[in-house]
């Protein structure tokens, strides 16, 4: 309101004392002013689109109604907003929150008048469209306020300079509709069969007033239509072209002619009135000659045809049988025909949908624009290949990749749940509060020393989110493309083909409860009829290709599974309908040893030695016996090897560890550890001194005596075996007095250089100065 420089004139004060009183104190009495008429009376919505102070893009909501005071229909400011993006969906939101704020109810809100946009008046999704869906009482008017007042001086001024002095006010100012015009739409109404009421206003950039808005007025539609088409100029023509040819195709041709002629007549504008002349003799021109100029030129075409014929035939008879008169009669019949455009020919040439769906293996595949390739039996094949990935589908529509996404509000980005659960959003928001409440003073020096490490999860915490909790996010499989809207399709993973829910049984009148399986799904005697669905081949249906659950029974009485689908012989048509082949399975699953052992298991060592001995024992029994002669046997009784040199059958050359001797023999097994005594101790001077120490002296393990043998003494008496065993011992002895003399000398040596070693760090201490 502050740039209104008309309103500024007659303000005696300086503009930004105006622009401060109209923002905080009038502008306030004008809204509350305007809240309280819309809360008793009816009104209609504009929107349009604006520019604000700032120069910034606004959506302006304008509210006309009748006003007591003035007596004529009042456009008034209600609101702006400046949205980041305008859809229907974040528009619809905003214009209920205002009118729930104000306490505004709907039920006064008669129309919606705005431009012609997606988000504006969509069908399917549009702002009108929601908003109908609160207020079903919301009338269909066509154009709008805001939007033509802006057009209208370019488009309509020069058309309507008789009759509307300013259209720019025609807003705010009374306009009636003149006798003339009376009198010439009540002639329109009773020509196209509609009762006729006298209009209160007239309002030329639309179809009716604010006051007009009622169900006598809006059954004279079809009469203000082909007013209005015929005002409009050619830009503008198109959009109304049909509502005006619907209404003049349920007329006969005399009321089209003289609608069409009222409409030449009945013009203010010399350039309209040419302009609707030349229309209506182009339409009554199409109407009463089209078909005999089709006529005319079919016989033209004809007697053309038959003349030519005449001519032919008498050169034949007058000429003789030569060959370039022939050539060059041909050549002129070829010349007369009509040459076919390349278009045509390949129009022509083209191959039908139904066609190639015969003529291919996978007719599923085929679309309405294959048989526009060079090669359509190719280009489905490939289609058809396993795993081909399809083309987008996107490549045949006009409009640019994801332009429909451009209203929607796209959500922030929000972490999985596994990592919500260390607490890292709770911990960033704290230190977000911190960094808010700091002074800019702070900041600054946080910029010149930052700090690191404000954030400081627990490691155990970070790493059982990514390693224990993690879930797999959803992933798109090969081949599977995406496309706009993808995200808000149902995805039905969930749902198996065979299993029906108990909401399913409900709505086909089938029992729930304990006993359900038994009873068939009502679609099953014409799956028995017709055969299993084409599109689930594998899918194993009782009473079709499976057998039936124990305790159902076939028949057609109530809880019967149909009748057994067989053929001649009596066999199975689709599977094993009566159970016999699950026997058979399961049979042979019984006699069957199945190995269940893990792939690549390490074997024990004790496992692989009796495998490797059985193998030897097999392939020795394999070897052939080989005969030895009479003469070569050793006599019973003589042996030519001495008392204790005989070779022993098996020789344990492997150190066996004393765990496995101990389980072999059947003693005890050693301990796996040893407490060891605990003895009090006095720390004194010593730095890092313990109060306790441990006895090592007990722990001592013996030793054992290691013996080396032949294998010709292995099988000794006893009496050998132990001065083998005292000869050892004296041995180790020996050697052991020998390296504690070694010891002891240097350990005496030791002794005697530390005193002199301890002079002279002394004296070089003395000697150094700081």
């Amino acid at each position: 309101m502050s740039k209104d420089h008309r309103v500024l004139k007659n303000l005696k004060m300086f503009r930004t004392t105006a622009s401060y009183k109209l923002r905080e104190g009038l502008d306030k009495a004008f809204h509350a002013e305007l809240v309280f008429d819309m809360k008793i009376k009816m009104f209609s919505l504009n929107i349009d689109e604006c520019f604000s102070a700032k120069n910034e893009k606004v959506l302006s909501i304008l509210v006309a109604y009748f006003c007591d005071k003035t007596n004529k229909v009042v456009l008034k400011h209600y609101a702006s907003l400046s949205l980041v993006t305008v859809n229907a969906e974040s528009l619809f939101n905003a214009v209920i929150h205002l009118f729930n704020k104000d306490a505004i109810p709907l039920s006064n809100l008669v129309s919606n008048l705005s431009d012609s946009t997606n988000y504006m008046r969509g069908k399917i999704s549009g702002f009108e469209t929601r908003l109908r869906k609160v207020v079903p009482h919301l009338l269909d008017i066509d154009g709008d306020i805001c939007h033509h007042v802006h057009n209208v001086v370019k488009k309509f001024t020069s058309f309507f300079s008789k009759v509307v002095e300013n259209l720019l006010d025609d807003i705010y100012i009374d306009f009636k509709y003149s006798p003339d015009l009376c009198t010439f739409l009540k002639k329109i109404c009773q020509i196209t069969g509609v009762t006729y009421n006298t209009p209160k206003q007239r309002v030329c950039h639309r179809w009716l007033s604010v006051l007009d808005c009622t169900l006598p007025m809006l059954e004279m539609m079809p009469a203000f239509t082909l007013i209005y088409s015929s005002w409009l100029s050619k830009q503008d023509i198109s959009l109304y072209k049909d509502e005006s040819d619907k209404i003049l195709k349920r007329l006969s041709n005399e009321k089209k002619w003289t609608v069409l002629w009222l409409l030449v007549l009945k013009e203010h504008s010399t350039e309209i009135r040419l302009r609707n002349k030349i229309l209506f003799e182009n339409t009554r021109s199409r109407i009463l000659f089209s078909q005999k100029q089709i006529k005319k030129e079919e016989e033209e075409k004809e007697s053309a045809v038959l003349k030519k014929k005449s001519e032919d035939t008498g050169r034949d008879i007058n000429d003789d049988d030569d060959d370039d008169d022939d050539d060059a009669e041909k050549e002129k019949e070829d010349g007369d025909k009509p040459k076919l455009s390349k278009k045509k020919l390949r129009r022509a040439n083209r191959m039908e949908i139904a066609e190639l769906k015969q003529l291919v293996n996978r007719p599923d595949v085929v679309e309405m624009h294959d048989v526009n390739s060079k090669d359509p039996k190719l280009l489905v094949y490939l289609k058809a290949y396993k795993n081909t990935v399809p083309v987008p589908r996107h490549w045949c529509f006009k409009r640019k990749y994801l332009q429909g996404k451009r209203g929607f509000v796209k959500p922030p980005f929000e972490l999985p749940d596994f990592i919500k659960q260390t607490g890292i959003m709770e911990m960033r928001a704290a230190m977000q509060e911190k960094e808010d409440s700091k002074t800019l003073k702070t900041k600054q020096r946080g910029k010149v020393r930052p700090k690191l490490g404000k954030i400081d999860i627990d490691y155990q915490k970070l790493h059982d989110a990514f390693f224990k909790y993690q879930t797999k996010p959803k992933m798109t499989i090969h081949g599977d493309l995406y496309y706009e809207g993808k995200e808000f399709e149902i995805k039905l993973k969930e749902k198996k083909p065979g299993d029906l829910s108990d909401e399913l049984r409900t709505a086909l009148g089938m029992p729930v409860g304990q006993g359900k399986h038994l009873i068939p799904p009502p679609w099953l005697i014409a799956m028995q009829r017709y055969g299993p669905p084409p599109s689930y081949p594998n899918l194993k249906i009782p009473g079709l290709n499976a057998a039936i659950p124990d305790g159902a029974s076939f028949g057609y009485h109530a809880g019967g599974w149909g009748k057994p689908p067989v053929d001649e012989m009596g066999k199975p048509l689709y599977g094993d309908v009566f159970g016999t082949h699950s026997e058979e399975i399961s049979a042979i699953a019984e006699n069957e040893v199945f190995d269940k052992t893990q792939w690549g298991e390490l074997e024990s060592e004790s496992e692989s030695e009796e495998e490797s001995e059985e193998e030897e024992e097999e392939e020795d029994q394999t070897g052939v016996v080989t005969p030895g002669d009479v003469g070569l046997v050793t006599p019973s009784g003589l042996s030519s090897v001495g008392a204790g040199m005989e070779t022993p059958d098996a020789i344990e050359l492997r150190k066996r560890k004393e765990i496995e001797d101990a389980m072999e023999t059947g003693g005890d097994t050693p301990a796996l550890y040893t407490v060891l005594a605990e003895k009090r101790a006095q720390v004194g001077s010593a730095l890092m001194g313990s109060a306790h120490t441990y006895d090592l002296v007990t722990t001592k393990k013996t030793e054992g005596v290691e013996i080396t043998l032949d294998p010709s003494e292995l099988e000794l008496e006893p009496a050998a075996m132990a001065a083998k065993y005292d000869d050892s011992i004296k041995e180790r002895e020996a050697l052991r007095e020998d390296l504690s003399d070694m010891v002891a000398e240097h350990a005496a040596k030791k002794k005697r250089k530390k005193p002199s070693d301890s002079g002279k760090n002394a004296k070089k201490y003395k000697d150094f100065k700081f």
